[in-house]
């Protein structure tokens, strides 16, 4: 039962809800992401799901980079891999849209680590840069 009050009781327009929303955690990527998505496939969870999927496909990709064959071995670049690409709790996060926000951290986190083992120094403002957007993603980062 609802409470003739709250916002289940009454029609609770668009500006109430994403206040709320916005309001309740301060992710602007993640929300801008959600929004982005509903924008382009007028709210059919199969754009949501096609772009959670491929998030997690960037992920298991970019999980390689850090640990080329030439630095760590290939055994490091197949567990980084296996670590995003194949483990259960990733897995969740790319057929649950709702979990999006730790999918977009670690893609962001993943390419600040790419630019901070980049050897040239104009890498540093990307690292920095994708690194906040990691953050904005979701806090976790």
């Amino acid at each position: 039962m609802t409470s003739p009050g709250s916002p289940a009781a009454r029609d609770v327009g668009p500006s109430e809800l994403r206040l709320h929303v916005f309001y309740r955690d301060f992710n602007p990527v993640l929300h801008a992401s959600l929004a982005l998505d509903f924008w382009i496939g007028g709210g059919s969870s199969t754009v949501f799901h096609i772009t959670s999927l491929t998030i997690h496909v960037l992920n298991a990709a970019l999980a390689v980079c850090p640990a080329e064959p030439t630095r760590c071995g290939a055994a490091a670049g197949l567990a980084g891999q296996r670590g995003v690409g194949g483990s259960s709790a990733s897995g969740r996060a790319a057929i649950w849209t709702a979990a999006r926000g730790h999918s977009l951290a670690t893609l962001f986190c993943l390419l600040a680590l790419i630019a901070l083992t980049s050897p040239r120094r104009s890498s540093l403002p990307l690292a920095l840069l994708a690194f906040t957007l990691a953050l904005l993603s979701k806090e976790v980062a």
